[in-house]
């Protein structure tokens, strides 16, 4: 039979509290712990994104200009870098003070056969005081840096508050090609 003392009570009750608080920490993600064999987890993860420059396009002066920008890439999610590439488009307008109101892409789907993609906006891109032609070279700006960023979709769709993008000048009952309407 074995006898335990009450030091040793003490000792098993501090013992198994820090075990305790130790294995609730982890539970929390409070402590990390990592085994080697975990590591190649971690490095399939990581590799899913990479840094990559891109190029955003605007037009000034009846010229397409043409900035140069690191944006996160992934090679397995499509509208995600459609998304990327858009909003920088739209960050680059507010920017330039094109547009007063920043403008947010809420959502980037495509359809099955990747023909055809859907982007909403969190509004419409465009005020009442712009005029045809700045309407047309915001999407033409976002058409050509979709394009030239090696995009596969063919044709878009524009949305504002997921409902049809509509404008008393612009159609936008049709997708959009991806090759825009200007040389």
């Amino acid at each position: 039979m074995i006898i335990i003392k009450p030091k040793h009570y003490i000792v098993i009750s501090c013992f198994t509290g820090i075990m305790g608080i130790l294995y609730y920490a982890w539970q929390e993600e409070w402590l990390i712990i990592r085994h080697p064999s975990w590591q190649s987890q971690t490095t399939k993860q990581s590799q899913l994104f990479t840094k990559k420059k891109c190029s955003i396009f605007t037009q000034q002066h009846n010229k397409w200009e043409q900035e140069q920008i690191e944006l996160i890439w992934s090679d397995n999610d499509e509208p995600a870098n459609i998304k990327t590439l858009t909003q920088s488009v739209l960050t680059l307008f507010f920017e330039e003070q094109s547009s007063r109101k920043k403008i947010y892409v809420t959502a980037v789907l495509k359809t099955n056969n990747d023909f055809e993609c859907i982007i909403s906006f969190d509004r419409s891109p465009f005020s009442k005081q712009m005029s045809i032609r700045q309407k047309l070279m915001i999407i033409e700006s976002i058409l050509k840096t979709l394009r030239e960023n090696g995009i596969k979709a063919n044709k878009f769709r524009f949305l504002a508050n997921h409902q049809p993008l509509t404008d008393p000048h612009l159609d936008f009952s049709e997708p959009w090609p991806l090759e825009g309407f200007l040389d």
